[in-house]
């Protein structure tokens, strides 16, 4: 979701997008993924993702990204907004997921950086980890002075204990102003 003007010098319709993930092999024009009235009924449509936005699209996209656990189409798109839906899904797809054995799930595709903690099927521990993301700092002026290290720059380590390498230190640590900061930290027992 675009929450603030991204200034583009680019023509709309000239093709500058490459992407070649997921079947997405042609180079598109800005306006193929802008949403538009149509002309006939007033619905809003997009070139590029038209038609796409079906369940039965949705399945076999899911599967072609090897998702273990299905979703519903109209639950991920509205939950996608959410940090706490995302976050959700490594206990769906991996915690509670009886084909799957996986205990600890660390992602990185949201600016809320955290450690939560999930049970499994057979009532073990799990634990999620978000490591945020690093926000760059970006301006259009290429001599502005710019203070990187006040914007979000967190990190995860997982470190075996040394005297049971069947347990993990998880820790989260934001990198400010040459500093590394403890901001959570959790342990694992494998």
């Amino acid at each position: 979701m675009i929450e603030e003007v991204i200034y583009v010098k680019d023509n709309f319709s000239e093709p500058i997008i490459k992407t070649n993930v997921g079947n997405y092999t042609k180079t598109y024009a800005i306006n193929d993924i802008i949403p538009q009235n149509s002309t006939t009924d007033g619905s809003i449509q997009m070139n590029l993702y038209n038609g796409l936005f079906t369940q039965h699209n949705w399945n076999k996209r899911e599967k072609y990204n090897n998702v273990p656990v299905m979703t519903d189409i109209n639950e991920a798109i509205t939950g996608s907004l959410y940090t706490g839906f995302i976050d959700k899904q490594a206990s769906v797809q991996y915690f509670r997921n009886a084909l799957s054995n996986v205990r600890l799930v660390v992602f990185g595709h949201t600016h809320e950086p955290m450690i939560k903690s999930f049970t499994n099927l057979n009532d073990q521990k799990c634990l999620y980890v978000n490591s945020g993301t690093w926000e760059d700092q970006k301006t259009r002026n290429k001599n502005a002075a710019i203070d990187q290290d006040g914007l979000k720059m967190d990190f995860v380590t997982i470190v075996p204990d040394r005297a049971d390498k069947r347990k993990l230190q998880v820790n989260l640590y934001q990198y400010h102003y040459g500093k590394h900061k403890l901001k959570n930290s959790d342990e694992l027992n494998l």
